[in-house]
C-alpha cells in the first residue's frame, strides 16, 4: 500500500472504536457497519495521499476514474466481503473480551 493507505490504517481503529462506543446494542449489523467506516476512512486517505503524490510531487495529472481504478477497484471488493468474518468474530469475541476488561 501507499504511505495515505499506512496512515488511514492508523486513523481507521479510532473511529471504529469510537463508532462501536456509541452503538447501545452491539449486533452483526453495527459491526459490519463500523467496519465498512473503517474501510472508508482507509480509502479515502488512501487515495487523497496517492493523488497529492501524483499531482504535486511526480507532476503526473491522473484522472479521477484512473484514481479509482488504480486504488480502489482493485481491493475494494475483498475488502467488503472480508468485513463479514471480521463482524462475526467480532460478535462473538467483544462479549467475552468485555468480561476480563471491564
Amino acid at each position: 500500500p501507499s504511505f495515505g493507505f499506512l496512515i488511514g490504517f492508523l486513523l481507521a481503529p479510532v473511529v471504529t472504536g469510537a463508532l462501536s462506543v456509541c452503538v447501545k446494542k452491539q449486533t452483526f449489523g453495527s459491526y459490519y457497519a463500523n467496519c465498512l467506516a473503517g474501510l472508508a476512512v482507509i480509502y479515502v486517505i488512501g487515495v487523497v495521499y496517492f493523488w497529492l503524490i501524483s499531482k504535486f510531487y511526480m507532476n503526473t495529472d491522473i484522472s479521477f476514474m484512473q484514481l479509482i481504478g488504480t486504488c480502489v477497484l482493485v481491493t475494494l471488493p475483498a475488502d467488503v466481503i472480508l468485513c463479514v468474518p471480521v463482524a462475526l468474530c467480532a460478535k462473538r469475541l467483544v462479549p467475552s473480551v468485555k468480561k476480563y476488561i471491564l
